[in-house]
């Protein structure tokens, strides 16, 4: 049946490269402290600093590999499918383009100039830069067997050995719970999912469909298991794709984030990745639902 698919698709997550990368997307809401007037500041200054924290938040990075990560969840999905004009559907809506523009909107609208600055003055310095591009741009590949072999002792030697390790998994508990990664990575995949499971029902004839209690039922079912999957593998992809960070540096971008100029970033940040995401998904959904409709009627005629 064609929701074996999407059973499999945690498997497949697994074995996904860059699964840190899907670290920020999906329509949530995020408060923020009240907006900055336009006449506040040079919008020539704003621009400048959206683009330095664009570029210092490996933001480039994440447009990149969520455009990737969706195409090859979409082929996977869509292998055995008859029809599957809903997956160029999917594809045409997340563009790289389109997905950098509404960040930078995004980040333009939540700019405060005292905690941009700040954020872009911790995020230059070299050893946080090589941090960020560990924790957002790793190029850990887990597709490569060398490589996921490797992180599988690395994994083992932490938890039978969580001693030695005691102090790097504080930390790293603590960056990622104030950068909110594993919920906005989850919520983030649960949204996604229900888009293509709805869509993936849609193009099976009548007999073949499964009901919305059904479809529901499969969600919330894929929905526990990435909450669980998540919960327990964010923790150590983290800290094996930081491993050679030195603890002090990993002490230093913990600190700041506790700060008022950090926790501005986080939001700010968040909210780039929730507002691009869910804006494209929005899109996808529509554009889904007038096909599906397009597609009664063709049955109809």
């Amino acid at each position: 049946m064609w929701y074996v698919h999407s059973l499999n698709f945690l498997n497949y997550s697994m074995n996904r490269s860059k699964v840190l990368l899907l670290s920020a997307i999906v329509p949530a809401i995020l408060f923020f402290t009240a907006p900055v007037k336009a006449g506040d500041f040079p919008d020539n200054e704003r621009m400048r600093h959206v683009e330095q924290l664009y570029t210092l938040g490996f933001l480039e990075a994440f447009t990149i590999n969520t455009g990737e990560s969706i195409q090859e969840l979409i082929t996977e999905l869509t292998a055995d499918q008859n029809e599957p004009v809903y997956g160029r559907i999917v594809l045409d809506a997340f563009d790289r383009e389109d997905m950098q523009v509404i960040i930078k909107q995004s980040l333009r609208r939540s700019y405060q100039e005292e905690h941009a600055r700040a954020s872009i003055t911790h995020l230059s310095k070299p050893d946080i830069a090589s941090l960020m591009k560990k924790l957002y741009d790793s190029d850990t590949d887990f597709d490569d067997e060398e490589l996921l072999s490797d992180f599988q002792d690395f994994a083992l030697e932490v938890e039978t050995n969580p001693e030695a390790w005691e102090e790097r998994i504080d930390i790293i508990a603590s960056i990622l719970n104030r950068s909110q990664t594993t919920r906005i990575t989850v919520q983030t995949l649960e949204d996604f999912l229900t888009i293509v499971v709805f869509a993936i029902n849609q193009t099976n004839d009548e007999d073949d469909r499964l009901t919305d209690r059904e479809v529901n039922e499969l969600i919330i079912s894929l929905r526990n298991n990435f909450r669980q999957f998540f919960d327990n593998m964010m923790l150590f992809i983290t800290l094996y794709s930081t491993r050679e960070a030195e603890i002090e540096v990993l002490q230093k971008h913990a600190d700041f984030l506790e700060t008022a100029h950090g926790r501005w970033y986080i939001r700010a940040y968040n909210s780039a990745v929730l507002n691009s995401f869910g804006e494209i998904s929005e899109k996808v959904a529509v554009d889904l639902a007038d096909w599906a409709l397009s597609q009664e009627e063709q049955v109809l005629e």
